[in-house]
């Protein structure tokens, strides 16, 4: 148990370890709560990519659970942009990439299969 005071609490979350953050005072009030949560972005992997096509573009395909939803994005320096998202309905996400780019695809969401079909 951690006690921050008026102010904000800061820790190192542990891989495999799970928390539960109770939030009020002594008499159990409680009062506006704001949670950020940063970790490194999920790459998913690579299975394939094709030869680039006559308008030089080239098909990614990545491998995903049903349900998760992949970013593609593209290198941008010292950092990456966004570029598209798509939802995965079976194993596998495809996207459609410019030849010359570098791209990675990260896990950004989870949309459970019963509730991507509504």
């Amino acid at each position: 148990m951690v006690a921050s005071g008026a102010g904000s609490l800061t820790f190192r979350a542990k891989v495999g370890q799970q928390y539960q953050i109770a939030v009020g005072d002594a008499g159990g009030l409680t009062g506006e709560i704001k949670m950020t949560i940063h970790s490194p972005p999920l790459e998913a992997r690579l299975i394939s990519v094709s030869k680039p096509g006559p308008l030089g573009n080239s098909l990614l395909r990545y491998k995903a659970t049903s349900g998760q939803v992949l970013q593609l994005q593209r290198s941008a320096g010292n950092t990456w942009a966004n570029v598209q998202s798509a939802l995965a309905r079976t194993g596998e996400v495809d996207f459609v990439a410019k030849a010359g780019r570098t791209y990675r695809a990260i896990v950004v969401n989870y949309i459970p299969p019963q509730s991507a079909q509504r």
